[in-house]
């Protein structure tokens, strides 16, 4: 099984203010998405947040072990352009969406 980026709760007992920490596929301290889910967590429910983590978390796995994703250096800091089309790749070819055009040329997915 391939090694995953996860989260996990701050601990009770723990003197940092992070609501939730964020682990890459080895296992190391993410902090921008720690970070992220701290900043949300101040506007947004920790059910909110931990739905946004369930969703980022296997976005961020899949850039880094995806091969063409990887062949083309993709990375989740990269230009918006870059990210967008590395979305609309994980939205197609992972979770087999439709991505339509809308009359205001943005994106919906079906």
């Amino acid at each position: 099984m391939t090694p995953s980026y996860w989260f996990a709760t701050r601990p009770k007992n723990a003197e940092h203010q992070h609501p939730f920490l964020v682990f890459d596929r080895q296992d190391h301290l993410h902090f921008p998405l720690t970070r992220f889910a701290k900043e949300a967590r101040s506007r947004l429910s920790p059910k909110t947040v931990q739905t946004y983590l369930y969703a980022l978390c296997p976005y961020f796995t899949w850039l880094e072990t995806n091969v063409w994703q990887v062949r083309m250096r993709q990375t989740w800091d990269a230009s918006p352009t870059q990210v967008r089309r590395s979305i609309d790749d994980y939205l197609v070819q992972k979770l087999q969406c439709q991505l339509l055009p809308h009359h205001q040329g943005w994106k919906y997915v079906k």
